[in-house]
């Protein structure tokens, strides 16, 4: 296992050696409808995490309405099976849900209008429910532009979700981690009144714990994943997390819905690597189903 850590890990710094780069190239101010780029352009890292991440991928007996994926790409094969496990579903559209990692912007959510460049092909914007639900919101969103390309929180994500869901469409949403309830509120409302869950996946791609040796994010995982095992919207704020609006618009969904969520796995990074004195990230995958 440890040895397989390693080949992950080497072939991860190379990958980030090269987004380094392309953060600069990619980073622009571009007009509405232009296609973005994810950051890689060839298939073979992401295929190699499918590969890695064959034999965990999980078994459902029932409909997944949401989840929580990371997007710590030392967690690349757990991140290839969570998708996998989902492939046989028919979405028909990706809610994307991502912290503001750069604080790029001082609006509150901005809501993507571009179709993506993916290394399996163009994955369309679902520009109708993009501006449906920006619409609906009746606070202060801005909706769309280029500075999605550059949140990691998108872009990691977009290429699984082009290769198991080829034929669905995309809505990209970055979200300040501090946003009023009520206005949380009016996001989830307005998500519920303009889709059919059926053909809808929630996702929140977000990480846990931050900057903390292995014992400490475990214990706060624990309390984390207390809350959102009960959904329990009370104590969101508690979690530790890099995006706690975005887990309550989740949690705030699933409640709606009657799901109930499911942890797949947990991890840590510091634990991965054999560090688990150093600081560390954790992570934890959820399946919202009924």
């Amino acid at each position: 296992m440890l040895k397989r850590n390693k080949i992950l890990l080497s072939i991860i710094a190379v990958l980030f050696l090269i987004q380094a780069g392309l953060l600069f190239l990619l980073w622009r101010p571009v007009a509405s409808g232009i296609v973005l780029r994810t950051f890689y352009e060839s298939p073979n890292f992401i295929n190699s995490l499918y590969d890695f991440g064959q034999k965990e991928i999980p078994q459902i007996s029932n409909h997944v309405y949401a989840g929580i994926v990371p997007h710590h790409l030392i967690v690349g094969d757990k991140i290839a099976a969570f998708y996998s496990g989902l492939s046989k579903e028919n979405y028909q559209t990706v809610i994307l849900l991502s912290p503001d990692h750069f604080e790029m912007t001082s609006e509150k959510i901005i809501i993507g209008d571009a179709d993506w460049q993916t290394p399996y092909g163009l994955l369309k914007n679902d520009d109708e429910l993009a501006r449906k639900i920006f619409s609906s919101t009746g606070a202060e969103y801005y909706y769309g532009d280029a500075r999605l390309q550059r949140e990691h929180g998108i872009n990691y994500e977009l290429p699984f979700i082009k290769r198991s869901f080829p034929q669905a469409k995309i809505v990209a949403i970055i979200m300040k981690k501090n946003i009023a309830k009520n206005d949380l509120d009016k996001l989830v409302k307005a998500i519920e009144k303009n889709t059919q869950p059926d053909k809808v996946l929630l996702l929140v791609s977000t990480d846990f714990s931050h900057d903390a040796p292995a014992a400490v994010a475990e214990a706060r995982d624990v309390v984390s994943n207390k809350i959102i095992g009960d959904l329990n919207l009370s104590d969101y704020e508690k979690i530790q997390s890099d995006c706690q609006s975005a887990l309550y618009v989740v949690m705030k969904y699933s409640t709606a819905l009657s799901l109930t969520p499911k942890l797949l796995w947990h991890t840590n990074s510091g634990i991965l690597t054999g560090k688990s004195s150093e600081n560390s990230t954790s992570h934890n995958f959820y399946y919202f189903g009924r």
